[in-house]
């Protein structure tokens, strides 16, 4: 946070090539698969809650239609700030039904 640089950008000053560069592809793997299943995880919760409010199979497929293309497109746009902001609204909403459910 204080060289105002990213992970990777970070990462890539240390290891521009060879062995230590190889790791660096090999730690972006690591990153990105584990973005994409945290990202799973919340559209899963997301429909979970869902269906905890109605067990309509109907409402839950309208769920999973209209959630999907917003983790897509939270994906695809590379904003830290879209993602962290989309992803801790949906967290906070499944906390409200989920106590409003319990």
């Amino acid at each position: 946070i204080k060289a105002e640089r990213s992970l990777g950008g970070a990462i890539r000053c240390l290891a521009p090539r060879g062995l230590p560069a190889l790791l660096r592809y090999v730690l972006t793997l690591f990153v990105l698969a584990g973005s994409v299943a945290y990202e799973c995880n919340i559209f899963s919760g997301t429909v979970s809650a869902v269906e905890m409010l109605t067990p309509a199979p109907a409402a839950r497929l309208a769920a999973a239609c209209l959630n999907g293309p917003i983790c897509i497109a939270l994906l695809l746009s590379g904003s830290t700030g879209a993602i962290s902001a989309a992803l801790g609204a949906a967290a906070f909403l499944m906390v409200v039904l989920f106590g409003v459910v319990v």
